[in-house]
């Protein structure tokens, strides 16, 4: 009897354990915003987003690089307006200017990437940071509103 008791008490635990797990264990997708850098019609040094505002939450940024020279994306959380980052070598002091928050690697000219962030509410700068681009343009802002 004690054997019956404690092989229907698993059972149930074990039904219960699935049902939890159908039910709320998949992840959310991630919404897809488009980015292109470097474009024969707005520039070398362009940084365009297909949505400049979206819901904090999974975000994954497919990245094109139109251009004819190599490029890198890099979001990056920060207070400051989108032209007064910090500048060091050349390059954007991530550490002075914000928070890193996602990356490529560098995007060979012709092709794409992509890169999956968590983001919260707050400003952000997506930028290119090898030598010089940010200083030519390279950067756009995205504003990150509460999920509904």
């Amino acid at each position: 009897m004690r054997k019956a008791v404690t092989l229907a008490a698993f059972a149930l635990i074990l039904a219960a354990a699935l049902l939890m797990g159908a039910c709320g264990s998949e992840s959310q997708p991630a919404q897809v915003v488009s980015a292109t850098v470097g474009s024969p019609s707005l520039g070398e040094y362009s940084l365009v987003l297909d949505k400049p505002s979206i819901p904090a939450g999974k975000t994954r940024f497919q990245v094109r690089n139109e251009g004819l020279i190599d490029h890198d994306f890099i979001v990056m959380e920060t207070n400051l307006p989108p032209n007064g980052l910090k500048i060091i070598a050349n390059k954007v002091d991530i550490p002075a200017s914000g928070r890193e928050v996602g990356r490529t690697i560098v995007i060979l000219a012709g092709r794409e990437q992509s890169v999956t962030v968590n983001l919260k509410p707050g400003k952000y700068v997506v930028t290119c940071n090898i030598d010089g681009h940010y200083q030519e343009g390279a950067y756009t802002t995205l504003e990150v509103t509460r999920a509904s």
